[in-house]
């Protein structure tokens, strides 16, 4: 084998793969699929044209010149179809214009393999190319070409004058590179040829390396057709590689044909064997200069992605506060990409949105919903970047990408990566164009993709860990408040209790007298009245002592089987009086059937009488009072509520009896919520409230290893919730 079927086979070989990565990544992309079809019609060329060159009966011959010249017909169509859906536009079938095109490339290659038409025969002589005889069909064939060649430039340059920016780019690329290797290509086996002169048609393939050359160098430089493979470096070594292999090659080859002229064959030997050592030594310290030319010409930045990588993740492992974590983050970041401006969004679940907790340079803080069109486009996207230019060229935009492509210019920035750990968007990563004015290189959108993955999770562990620590503080708080109000109730028990015994002695004396004063007083007796008060007010006084005694005595409940549903009925029995004349309706929600649960009833009554007795007093001019029950199941050691009885796992659950008491009245504002569970505190004024109702009812639920909650907004009303564990 010579070196012109070894060039062509390598050729070849290079296109399929290069055509199978091309082909791959096409995910049901037109623009994709054409260049896939083009790049594997040379390699079609090339195995063709070395399959040619090397059969020597006049029959294969033949036969192989037809197939040989079958390929051009597919690369200029497909070329052409290809300017149509060129840079990321869907394909639209039309059937005057593109039925045209296919019907004359399926023509013409009718006519290449059809006897006496593009080729009439084939002379072959011994060490001398084959010269190939054309039919009456090679005329058109010469049209034909040129022709599609022509219009599909025509389409590029039209195209790339109403281009900007990256996409205008990336057609200059195509546009130069095809351009080239085309008019090279239609020298040697279009041109030549005509003439009788077949000495050069080899050629012809291996001057598509110029066109894949250009365009590998716009794939990993500039995006084009949006391959990002990881491959694609090792793309760009492979393109250059092979670009220098060859022309090591055929320099070798025209100096063998020197030495053959002036030595004989001999000479050619010589050379040729000379020239493989040559290159067997050479050829670590070739890849080696070739990869650093390569990154030189295709990676030129100011950074280095693996000291970049590598700078990130020492930073980052090495703190725990979050907000260091993103302070260095962001400064990394913004440092190696040259960034004008950048943000960080976490998410907020209380909030229900993504809060920018970390930025430089932005104008718009407004946090991010999660009904927000970005949020709801990167979840679309799963995982994808948000490339500015990508969107404003997409032909075919998912749902709503126009109001993103407006969102980000509000915000002028250019690109926008999500954070995910595990499948959860977690964060998002807004970044502004750089100070230079250039964009984001496929080099820079692999290396924040590798960034975004990298942090989501350290990010995500250092607000968990914050959020922890969150709840541990307010957990804190609350057992200390908790503490001080037992503190309290304890300090006020044993006060109640001496205080108590020390008031009935001298109160039951002072009943008593006013009774038998009473008994004697004739109902005309102008101080009857005064006696009557003293005996009022005694009365008044003992009912004090007694909620004093109850309150400090802090006696076990006497528990028994009890449908609370029950109890609530009772209670209400005795105030429905009271809520009629006082324009309240009584709203009652009971669920049933309801779990027995062991309380003590007569305290539950009274914890449900000063509810009741509250929600009256903040309706004066009447209101609706709504008591209701419920069953509560809430994860062991989560606190978190979950579904219906039938989902559950008794093992894992807890079940709760709630009764909520929820009015409309005034309300109370957060000073007073504070304080309501105090002993002696109120806000109804001397006369009418003792300010021990709400402490009692508290140290009742408490015992009963329940809790009360409460919720109130001025002018709207309160709502009280009791729970209690159902045993």
């Amino acid at each position: 084998m010579d070196f012109k079927n070894a060039l062509n086979i390598l050729v070849a070989l290079f296109n399929i793969v290069f055509g199978m990565i091309v082909f791959l990544r096409a995910q049901k992309r037109s623009v994709h699929l054409y260049f896939s079809f083009i790049v594997f019609g040379i390699a079609l060329w090339a195995l063709s044209m070395a399959s040619f060159r090397f059969v020597d009966t006049p029959q294969s011959v033949l036969i192989w010149a037809r197939i040989l010249y079958a390929p051009p017909i597919l690369i200029v169509t497909m070329f052409l179809i290809f300017t149509y859906v060129f840079p990321n536009k869907m394909m639209t079938f039309n059937l005057k214009i593109h039925g045209s095109i296919y019907g004359v490339g399926v023509l013409m290659v009718f006519l290449t393999f059809l006897p006496h038409g593009v080729i009439e025969t084939v002379r072959v002589e011994p060490g001398q190319e084959h010269q190939i005889v054309f039919g009456p069909g090679y005329l058109l064939y010469t049209l034909m070409i040129p022709a599609y060649f022509i219009w599909a430039f025509f389409r590029l340059y039209r195209k790339q004058q109403y281009a900007s920016g990256l996409k205008k780019t990336q057609i200059q690329f195509v546009l130069s590179g095809t351009f080239v290797s085309a008019n090279l290509g239609l020298i040697t086996n279009l041109t030549l040829p005509t003439f009788g002169i077949f000495s050069l048609n080899w050629c012809g393939p291996v001057f598509t390396l110029i066109m894949v050359t250009t365009i590998g160098y716009a794939i990993v430089r500039h995006r084009l057709m949006d391959i990002r493979s990881p491959l694609s470096k090792n793309l760009a070594y492979a393109i250059f590689l092979i670009a220098a292999v060859s022309l090591y090659c055929i320099s070798l080859f025209l100096i063998a044909k020197n030495f053959e002229y002036s030595r004989g064959e001999r000479g050619e030997l010589a050379v040729i064997l000379i020239g493989s050592i040559v290159l067997g030594m050479g050829f670590d310290p070739a890849k080696r200069l070739i990869e650093k030319g390569t990154d030189r010409i295709f990676y030129k930045k100011n950074y280095d992605p693996q000291q970049l990588l590598t700078e990130l993740n020492r930073k980052i492992h090495s703190i725990v506060d979050l907000n260091k974590i993103l302070q260095s983050v962001q400064m990394i970041i913004m440092d190696h990409f040259d960034l004008e401006r950048m943000g960080i969004f976490l998410i907020d679940e209380k909030q229900g949105q993504y809060s920018l907790r970390m930025h430089k340079g932005l104008e718009d803080l407004t946090p991010l919903s999660f009904k927000n069109l970005i949020v709801e486009n990167l979840e679309q996207r799963n995982r994808t970047l948000l490339v500015y230019e990508n969107l404003l060229d997409s032909n075919h935009p998912l749902p709503r990408d126009e109001a993103v492509i407006e969102e980000m210019e509000k915000r002028k920035i250019s690109l926008i990566s999500p954070l995910y750990s595990e499948e959860k968007l977690i964060g998002i990563y807004f970044f502004g164009p750089k100070t230079s004015g250039g964009y984001f290189t496929g080099l820079d959108l692999q290396i924040i993709e590798i960034i975004s993955a990298q942090t989501a999770t350290t990010l995500e562990n250092a607000r968990l860990y914050q959020l922890v620590e969150s709840q541990m503080n307010e957990f804190k708080k609350t057992q200390v408040q908790q503490l001080t109000q037992a503190a309290k109730l304890s300090s006020i028990g044993e006060l109640a209790t001496s205080v108590a015994h020390e008031i009935n002695n001298p109160l039951t004396g002072i009943l008593g007298f006013a009774s038998l004063l009473l008994k004697d007083m004739d109902d005309t007796d102008p101080k009857k009245r005064d006696v009557r008060v003293i005996e009022s007010e005694a009365l008044r006084t003992r009912t004090i002592v007694r909620s004093l005694l109850d309150f400090a005595r802090q006696r076990e409940p006497k528990r028994e089987p009890t449908n609370i549903n029950e109890v609530l009925k009772s209670t209400l029995v005795l105030v429905r009086h009271q809520a009629q004349i006082s324009n309240i309706e009584l709203i009652e929600q009971y669920k049933d059937p309801l779990p027995m649960i062991s309380v003590d009833v007569d305290q539950m009554k009274q914890v449900f009488i000063n509810l009741i007795k509250n929600a009256f007093d903040s309706m004066p001019n009447g209101g609706k009072l709504y008591i209701k029950t419920n069953v509560l199941y809430v994860r062991r050691g989560i606190g978190e509520k979950i579904g219906e009885e039938e989902d559950l796992n008794e093992k894992k659950v807890s079940q709760f009896l709630e009764m909520t008491c929820s009015d409309n009245g005034t309300g109370m504002t957060p000073e007073v919520m504070a304080h309501i569970f105090e002993p002696f505190y109120t806000t109804k004024g001397e006369k009418l409230g003792t300010g021990l109702g709400l402490p009692v009812s508290y140290g009742i639920i408490e015992r009963h290893g329940g809790q009360i909650e409460v919720q109130s907004t001025p002018g709207r009303g309160t709502t009280f919730k009791i729970k209690l564990p159902v045993s």
